[in-house]
């Protein structure tokens, strides 16, 4: 949000609050920033330069498929943010979801069982009726459990039923 600054005169470090000040704009919010450095004493002058304020990129820190088939998701916390989009997706199927708040795990249901999907997290910021994203993070990859159950029922020899699970 303030980058710091080093200015040098002929290869002499110059010094802030004595040879120069310093003034941003515009670096509350993710986008495009500026730096203004109004120089005095033997050179005097203003030198602007822009820069980027970028939101963290979350990363994934536990992918896992439940029982029943779901995804279960855990990204680390970024500040400064509204909210998480989480994309998964297959080699032909990609679906996102929005999870709004700081909460930082998510249960993704209606996937296929005994697929392989790739899910990655990006962070967001809401203001002023506009949506600032940070860029996607590395993609994992996962393959969800099939967990169909094998009922096989044996005769035993005296006439008894007996029931086998796998």
């Amino acid at each position: 949000l303030c980058p710091q600054v080093e200015l040098y005169y002929h290869n002499t470090p110059l010094t802030q609050g004595i040879d120069y000040d310093v003034e941003y704009q515009n670096n509350t919010l993710p986008g495009n920033a500026a730096i203004l450095i109004y120089v005095t004493g033997e050179w005097t002058g203003t030198i602007r330069r822009s820069f980027k304020i970028m939101l963290s990129v979350p990363s994934i820190t536990s992918l896992k498929s439940n029982k029943n088939g779901q995804i279960g998701i855990k990204w680390s916390k970024c500040q400064y943010v509204s909210g998480y989009q989480i994309k998964y997706y297959t080699g032909t199927t990609i679906k996102t979801l929005t999870v709004n708040g700081q909460q930082t795990s998510k249960t993704i249901t209606g996937v296929s069982r005994n697929t392989k999907y790739l899910v990655s997290v990006r962070s967001f910021l809401s203001t002023n009726g506009k949506k600032f994203f940070s860029s996607w993070s590395n993609p994992k990859s996962l393959t969800t459990r099939n967990m169909y159950w094998k009922i096989t029922q044996y005769a035993g020899v005296t006439g008894n039923q007996s029931m086998a699970y796998s």
